[in-house]
């Protein structure tokens, strides 16, 4: 099943059923077809590792809407620093990690706009190819600091502590 976009106002799109999944993004609402298992299970091993290595105050949540501007994504796996905010983040998080997908058009729209947010970590943790990527913002633009695959490890800082990542354990 493709994506599915539908321009709309931002009244329009906070009338929908919240259950839907969409995303919305330059004035339209944008929905994606369900994911695997396989990305599902690679999403809450992520927020229980993040979770569990988190040395100072955060909250590390799957598919959380953030509405940094005009825009709100839902990331997989969103971490920020500890708020009373219920229905969606309005602040800019510590980190923001995405698991791809079978359908990627909107990676490229959504890595930009995070990056004018002001986003400073962004991980892309690829499935497919049992990949993590680490990028950091510098200079409003994403630089790859890591990339790890398969049984390889590595250790990276997600703000509010630090994370060993081994793509395959997410998977198992």
């Amino acid at each position: 099943m493709p994506t599915t976009t539908t321009t709309m106002s931002w009244e329009e799109y906070q009338a929908l059923d919240e259950d839907l999944g969409a995303e919305y993004i330059d004035g339209r609402a944008v929905v994606d077809p369900h994911p695997s298992r396989r990305h599902q299970h690679a999403i809450y091993e992520l927020v229980s590792m993040l979770r569990a290595e988190a040395t100072e105050p955060a909250c590390v949540e799957a598919e959380w809407a953030w509405k940094p501007a005009d825009d709100e994504f839902v990331p997989d796996v969103i971490v920020t620093e500890p708020t009373a905010e219920q229905a969606r983040f309005t602040g800019t998080p510590l980190l923001v990690i995405e698991v791809l997908s079978p359908n990627r058009a909107h990676l490229v729209t959504k890595t930009s706009k995070y990056a004018q947010a002001g986003l400073p970590r962004y991980w892309v943790v690829d499935p497919d190819e049992e990949t993590a990527t680490a990028f950091a913002l510098v200079d409003d633009v994403y630089e790859e600091v890591g990339l790890v695959h398969g049984t390889e490890e590595a250790e990276w800082g997600f703000g509010a502590g630090n994370v060993r990542i081994r793509p395959a354990d997410l998977f198992d």
